[in-house]
């Protein structure tokens, strides 16, 4: 199998395609080589020692064999394209050893008596050494190597013999030798000056195409054809890009009479009469014309041509280009409209332009900004600093610092007087560009006194917008106060009385006093959640929690109201929902308090039906929908548009059935919205109502651990020991919430000490140990946060543990509850509370492992 050295990869050295030459001819000389030596072994089998033939012969078919081998190789490497930096294989060797076995074969086999033989010797080393040459030329040395092996040891024996006719063969076969190489050296640069014709011509044929190749790219990138023009033909040559532009059939023929008709009317005398004129007065030319395709869309191009000479006829042809220029015309008439738009605002505006060139130091001004700062000057230009006098010394530098070192875009406002009246100031702004590169400024110039006016009107409404809303808040709190505490001490009164022997008139007038109580309680708190999400003052908590957990309180708190209306309260909750959930069950649960109290009270037979199900459910959030079914009197469409606006409800008139403020739905709904969900309703009346929200809740990381709920105890005797032994400190000012909060702590066994003020909480603190301190906020001589502050500082400079202190106040803000964690304070009672409330209280804080207090856990 041989190797066209055609294959050589374009990049290979030199050496490599010598090399693969070399591989090419190996086969025949191999076949050589053998035939030769099977023919002189023949010759040589009756008159020498056979174990010296058979010992050639095997050297030389080993030989042979690891030559056939080392070609069978490397050949496909080298076509591959092998670099030329080392030889692969062992070509160079196992040639230079086949000379030496030749030269010993002319040394060895010299014991040959006969001329005959000697000379069939002779005449088969000097063939086998001439085809050699032919195969091995390419490789110089080796080539060198190889003969002198070979034929110099059968010289050096001829010349040993002593003989005339031994004498003349060797000076033969010596002169055979030089010839061989010298013609070995003619050979070998031949081939290489064909090898190094063959690759120069393969590279300029690479480099012609590639130029080709970043021709057409060039023409395709920027849409740029090339063409020539010859007069005598009147025959245009063009690139490729040239047809593809023109929309014509690719090398088709056109002359400059077709060029012209592509264009329109307009433009084609135009044509015409530059390439006439660069034609005859040797001139170039540069033209932006519009074209018409064979499509029939309109196309702006660039021609641009030069003249050419034509030495044969003493004459000039054209060459030049066509650029495709569609893009970059829109962009100019873009720029134009722009600029003209640009020219409309500022003349509608009260704006002015101005342009400073730092090499001339001249200012040109419009005639708006000229009477703006009321300069008479009537060119067009003047100084920077004539200019600069009009400005007050205060922002003079910084405006000159504007126009002579920034760079890039600026803005400021200044002040100026007016020329219309005195002691009456235009606020001014100026807003320019400095190109520092080319020492320009531009920009525009702004009278912005009105927006100046009209921002400081807005500015004074807002801060007494902001302040009436904080006094409302501030209202709002004081109020909430002030109802709360003895609204605390009614319904604590009437919890006591419960647990006295009342007649049954008496237990009927306290539970109608309790309802009362806690329908003012609920009064109170949708009006404070109202306040606070209409200042915007409601954070949601993202704790861990389960949907079927809030449902549950929910039901436990109506199911006695359903049953006494003889209703059923039923539930029904997707399996998907029982993961845990990050977000506020406590508002949760509101909403579902609020749409089921509104069910039950609005339905007189029938049931209720609460149903969640899953929406959605993705690899990090689960999307639910809660509906609210009943079967009540409805609503009519007219007033489910009001429904969700605040103190509004589905009967307004003074006759309604039904009470209520008319915040809970509008509660509702911006809580839901703080969830970023919907709510919706959808009745007839007379045939029920169905109130929906669908929020979209994260689900909670594994480990997450929903908070356990402490088990409170149920019944009267548990409770009077439950807390026996352990001493509380009650701070309280109010007389009737002193009775009441002692009388419901003696319910659970503890002793309890009174102080009336902050004061003297911190005086008994001192001499005595407490367990748990329930602290009032709002009281004379010193308040609750004060009193908790010194305490903490007591306990950390006595090293002591941290005695239990919880706020029991009748505020009920979330800023009021950071207030008491700030100062020290460790949970939060709202008055009016339940004794389940308090019972929870007391049983979180009373059983627990007391640390002690350090400069890094107070707030």
């Amino acid at each position: 199998m041989t190797i066209s050295s055609t294959n050589v990869a374009p990049h290979q050295s030199l050496e490599a395609e010598l090399l693969l030459q070399a591989y090419q001819a190996l086969p025949v000389a191999l076949f050589a080589t053998l035939v030769n030596g099977f023919i002189l072994s023949f010759v040589m089998w009756t008159i020498a020692p056979r174990f010296i033939v058979v010992g050639w012969i095997v050297a030389l078919m080993v030989l042979s064999l690891f030559r056939y081998l080392d070609f069978r190789l490397y050949r496909d490497e080298i076509v591959k394209g092998w670099d030329g930096k080392s030889v692969p294989g062992y070509f160079d060797g196992l040639a230079q050893l086949t000379g030496i076995m030749w030269g010993v074969a002319g040394y060895s086999f010299f014991t040959v008596d006969s001329s005959i033989h000697l000379a069939f010797l002779g005449f088969l080393l000097a063939g086998m050494t001439a085809g050699a040459v032919t195969t091995l030329s390419v490789r110089r040395r080796t080539s060198q190597i190889f003969l002198v092996t070979a034929l110099l040891p059968f010289v050096v024996q001829l010349m040993l013999q002593g003989q005339p006719i031994y004498l003349a063969m060797g000076i033969m076969v010596l002169l055979y030798l030089v010839f061989g190489l010298v013609n070995a050296n003619r050979l070998n640069n031949n081939v290489i000056d064909n090898i190094q014709v063959r690759m120069r011509s393969v590279a300029n044929e690479i480099r012609l195409t590639r130029q080709d190749e970043l021709l057409h790219q060039t023409g395709h990138i920027g849409r740029i054809a090339g063409w020539y023009y010859n007069q005598l033909s009147g025959k245009i040559i063009g690139t490729p890009e040239l047809y593809t532009m023109l929309e014509l059939p690719a090398l088709s023929e056109i002359t400059l009479n077709t060029a012209i008709a592509i264009y329109s009317s307009d433009n084609r005398q135009k044509i015409e009469a530059v390439f006439k004129s660069a034609m005859k007065n040797q001139q170039a030319f540069d033209i932006d014309v519009e074209l018409t395709m064979a499509s029939g869309a309109n196309r702006w191009t660039r021609i641009a041509g030069v003249p050419t000479p034509d030495s044969v006829r003493k004459s000039f042809d054209l060459i030049g280009i066509v650029q495709d220029i569609g893009d970059r015309k829109a962009i100019e008439l873009d720029l134009v409209m722009q600029q003209q738009q640009l020219e409309m605002a500022i003349a509608s505006s009260s704006a002015g332009k101005f342009h400073y060139d730092g090499n001339t130091g001249l200012l040109r001004l419009d005639a708006m900004v000229k009477e703006l700062f009321n300069i008479d000057s009537e060119t067009t230009d003047i100084p920077l600093n004539g200019f600069l006098q009009n400005i007050p010394v205060a922002e003079r530098t910084v405006l000159q610092k504007y126009f002579t070192q920034t760079n890039g875009d600026f803005s400021c406002e200044i002040s100026i007087s007016s020329q219309n009246k005195v002691n009456e100031l235009r606020c001014i702004e100026i807003k320019g560009t400095a190109m520092q590169y080319v020492r320009e400024v531009s920009g525009l110039i702004f009278d912005i006194t009105q927006r100046k006016e009209w921002e400081a009107t807005i500015s004074q409404a807002s801060t007494a917008a902001l302040e009436m809303a904080q006094a409302k808040t501030i209202f709002l709190a004081n109020m909430s106060h002030e109802i709360r505490t003895p609204l605390n001490g009614i319904i604590g009164m009437l919890k006591l009385m419960q647990d006295t022997g009342l007649s049954p008139e008496q237990r009927r007038y306290n539970h109608i006093a309790s309802h009362s109580a806690q329908s003012l309680l609920g009064i109170i708190n949708d009006i404070l959640d109202y306040s606070k999400l209409d200042a915007d003052r409601v954070k949601l908590e993202q704790k861990p929690f389960q949907i079927a957990e809030c449902v549950r309180n929910t039901v436990e708190l109506f199911s006695s109201l359903a049953v006494n209306k003889n209703l059923i309260l039923d539930v029904s909750i997707d399996p998907g929902l029982s993961r845990v959930l990050l977000g506020d069950p406590f508002r949760i649960e509101q909403i579902l308090n609020n749409f089921v109290s509104n069910a039950i009270k609005y339905t007189e037979a029938g049931s209720v039906h609460i149903k969640f199900s899953q929406v959605t459910d993705v690899s990090t959030e689960l999307k639910l929908r809660a509906e609210i079914i009943d079967s009540g009197v409805g609503i009519s469409k007219e007033a489910q548009l009001r429904l969700f606006t605040p103190f509004e409800q589905a009967d307004n008139s003074v006759t309604r059935k039904y009470g209520g403020t008319g915040l809970g739905l509008s509660i509702c709904k911006h809580l839901i919205e703080l969830m970023d969900g919907e709510v919706g309703v959808s009745s007839e009346p007379g045939c029920g109502t169905t109130f929906w929200f669908e929020i979209s809740l994260p689900l909670a990381d594994e480990g997450m651990q929903i908070e356990a709920i402490p088990e409170v105890a149920v019944t009267a005797r548990d409770r009077a020991t439950r807390f026996a032994g352990y001493r509380i400190l009650l701070v309280e000012d109010n007389m009737v919430n002193q009775i009441v909060a002692q009388e419901l702590l003696r319910l659970y066994g503890a002793t309890i000490d009174l102080a009336e003020n902050g004061q003297e909480a911190l005086e008994k603190y001192q001499t005595s140990k407490y367990d748990l301190i329930f602290m009032d906020v709002q009281m004379p001589v010193m308040d609750g946060l004060e009193a908790t502050r010194q305490i903490r500082e007591l306990e950390m400079r006595n090293g002591q543990g941290a005695v239990a202190i919880v706020a029991m106040t009748a505020n009920a803000f979330a800023e009021d509850k950071a207030n008491c964690k700030t100062a020290g304070m460790d949970d939060f009672l709202s008055k009016p509370f339940e004794v389940a409330e308090l019972e929870k209280i007391l049983t979180q804080w009373l059983q627990r492992e007391i640390p002690a207090i350090t400069k890094s856990s107070l707030h």
